[in-house]
């Protein structure tokens, strides 16, 4: 017998192998809660948020989007790019992997794909550049889920210290410039919260290996995990930010400094959110 929640679903989710797709753009903030809210129970663990704010934007890190001159590994460029970082940046951290959250941090292209355990933050990620907007939509992963099939642990591995997990030093192997012997799939890490932006946007990163497939494109019959998309109607946005800012979601909470105060006020100038 079908539940009403089970009912609720199909109502709102066309399925599509183990991608759930809303049947129809959100308007407004609280059909977004609902939508968030039937996922949230259908899977009953922890989800991930990541905004786009276009239809074409792939699930893939930055590293893997650039494009180079050069026959180099992007692995390698990852690697010359994180040496000179930390010999000019004046940052002392303890090991390479804060470093490379730091790279990620300030917009250098990495082979993390940033998420956040926040369904809020995932929807003004979507959003908030908003003359970009064409078809923007929120996608939801189950970390643990994720890592139980490629990795065989229902488990989300930390990524920061020095009791990093040995399996995540497979994937950072890059001190002995090994870039061959890197793992084939995809990991769910936690970042430490070294940073006032880190805790604000509640990050979290899926950290690429060999294999730099687009997330949306894993899925077929044999996988095992899934990935859920709600889409946010285009004409519709303004009104959702108002909706967020209302609720104290805005570049200046999200982004808590100078930066984001001034992207705050300017858009409040232009707009009279």
């Amino acid at each position: 017998m079908t539940t009403d929640l089970e009912q609720f679903k199909n109502e709102i989710f066309q399925k599509y192998n183990h991608l759930w797709i809303t049947e129809k753009p959100v308007r407004t903030l609280s059909q977004y809660f609902r939508a968030v809210y039937i996922l949230s129970n259908n899977y009953n663990t922890e989800l991930w948020f990541r905004g786009h704010a276009k239809d074409t934007y792939k699930n893939i890190p930055t590293l893997y989007r650039e494009q180079t001159k050069y026959e180099v590994l992007n692995e390698i460029r990852e690697f010359d790019t994180l040496q000179e970082f930390k010999r000019k940046s004046k940052i002392k951290k303890d090991t390479d992997y804060e470093y490379l959250h730091l790279m990620q941090h300030y917009g250098l292209p990495t082979r993390l794909l940033d998420w956040t355990t926040s369904s809020i933050l995932g929807l003004f990620f979507a959003i908030h550049d908003h003359d970009e907007c064409d078809n923007p939509h929120v996608w939801i992963i189950t970390p643990k889920d994720f890592n139980k099939f490629y990795h065989e642990q229902n488990k989300v591995y930390n990524f920061f210290g020095s009791e990093v997990d040995p399996k995540i030093k497979g994937y950072f192997n890059i001190i002995d410039e090994q870039f061959d012997n890197l793992p084939e799939n995809p990991i769910a890490v936690l970042p430490s919260f070294y940073d006032e932006r880190v805790i604000a946007q509640k990050s979290c990163f899926i950290l690429f290996g060999r294999n730099n497939t687009p997330l949306e494109n894993l899925i077929d019959d044999d996988v095992k995990f899934d990935l859920s998309k709600i889409t946010i109607d285009n004409d519709s946005v303004w009104f959702i930010l108002e909706e967020l800012n209302q609720a104290g979601i805005n570049y200046y909470s999200v982004y808590p400094d100078i930066e984001g105060l001034v992207k705050d006020l300017k858009l409040k100038w232009r707009h009279r959110i």
